[in-house]
């Protein structure tokens, strides 16, 4: 019977070493962080609290920190130096537990919470950077979720963590590895930079294009007339849609596709979450809305939002249709995600703040000829596949980087 060895499947040609395993206890000491009292804080020294690490994974001086009272002796016992690493204790879900956080430089006087757990070597057996990596993989991580425990929240102690065991090569290779994820981690930063620049870009040039600042010229480079103001009730009709009983089985796993207003975030809805049946159309009174048909959610945690279908959909009873021409509907979908203040503003309700048909159908809209419609929405359209490639991109990117930590980690 051969011997399973602790070696990558993927792994740059210089290095053939059989890599080590460790108990955590043995690289290293694991401490909790420090529990200070509500009139504690707003002076003193700073403090790194659990929403200051996640969903990070460096930490250093830029960030800026909320003061705690802590003794001379506190300052001493939860230092933070470069090289730390800090275990998030207790998450909400399961997956967030014992996500980690790298300290990138000494942060001079600062502590940290009790929702967090220092690790800190006691030889440098790991290279600086391949920390950044290590915790994350899948063999690590599913360790560490086996020995949490769940109440309330999924949580993890510094004695479970002292067993988890971690698998890593020479210095040397952990070097190779960790610059090689580095780069990869640089493009997908720079990626998502671009894509942050460019949905600002578009942020501001939709306000001068509403406030018409800025104007375009038809084909033969004359003004276009002047906008008009009219009520969404005069350009389109409005759709409301509804969900058909959900304890009637024969109204579901059909062909006609059904959206929720959940699904509806300020751009194209590629999917719809369900389907219906025929006879489920025909026992509600949802609408079928064309393919290219812009839709507001009228409530929940989407109220305001815009999408615009990629398909021709029924909705739920949260979810409102602008039918009209494609032309105007696309206006109106880019018209309403530059003015979601005016939907907000008129949101009624206690328990949950909504719109009505009849209050979308009074919306003040300011609408030039179709002829500018077309140019409005062929320039804001070209903006929206631009950022629409980066997001593909970036999916691809961190796709391929989680298949190479498959790979190159044992």
């Amino acid at each position: 019977m051969n011997e399973v060895m602790n070696i990558p499947r993927l792994r740059f040609s210089e290095f053939n070493d059989e890599w080590i395993t460790k108990s955590m206890n043995e690289l290293g000491e694991f401490k909790n962080g420090i529990n200070k009292s509500k009139s504690d804080f707003g002076f003193g020294f700073p403090f790194v609290n659990l929403m200051d690490v996640f969903g990070k994974t460096l930490l250093d001086n830029e960030i800026e920190l909320e003061l705690v009272n802590v003794s001379e002796k506190e300052l001493l016992n939860y230092d933070l130096i470069k090289g730390d690493v800090l275990f998030i204790r207790s998450s909400v879900k399961k997956s967030g537990v014992g996500e980690t956080i790298v300290v990138n430089e000494d942060l001079d006087k600062t502590v940290y919470s009790g929702f967090l757990i220092r690790f800190r070597e006691n030889k440098s057996s790991l290279y600086y950077s391949f920390k950044n990596y290590c915790f994350w993989t899948t063999n690590f991580r599913k360790q560490v979720i086996n020995l949490s425990t769940t109440s309330a929240n999924t949580n993890i102690n510094q004695e479970s963590l002292n067993k988890v065991h971690l698998t890593f090569p020479s210095l040397p290779e952990q070097q190779k590895i960790a610059d090689f994820l580095t780069a990869v981690d640089k493009r997908i930063e720079l990626l998502e930079k671009k894509k942050t620049l460019l949905e600002t870009y578009k942020k501001g040039v939709m306000k001068k294009i509403f406030n018409q600042e800025i104007r375009f010229k038809d084909d033969n480079g004359n003004d276009f007339p002047d906008w008009e103001e009219k009520k969404v009730l005069e350009i389109c009709e409005v759709k409301v849609g509804g969900t058909p009983s959900t304890s009637k089985s024969e109204y579901w796993d059909g062909e006609i596709p059904w959206i929720n207003s959940g699904e509806i975030k300020d751009g194209i809805i590629t999917e719809p979450s369900r389907y219906i049946t025929d006879l489920g159309l025909k026992r509600t009174s949802t609408y079928l809305l064309p393919k290219g048909a812009s839709v507001l959610a009228m409530t929940g945690a989407t109220l305001g939002k815009m999408g615009m279908l990629g398909f021709t959909s029924t909705a739920n009873q949260s979810v409102a249709g602008f039918v009209t021409d494609p032309i105007t509907s696309k206006f109106i979908f880019y018209n309403f995600i530059y003015d979601q203040k005016q939907i907000l503003s008129k949101a009624g309700g206690a328990a949950q703040k909504g719109v009505n048909k009849n209050t979308i159908e009074n919306f003040d809209i300011r609408i030039p000829c179709s002829e500018e419609q077309v140019k409005i929405s062929g320039f804001l359209s070209s903006i929206d596949n631009q950022i629409e490639l980066l997001v593909s991109q970036i999916d691809k990117s961190k796709t391929w980087k989680k298949g190479l930590l498959q790979k190159i980690f044992v």
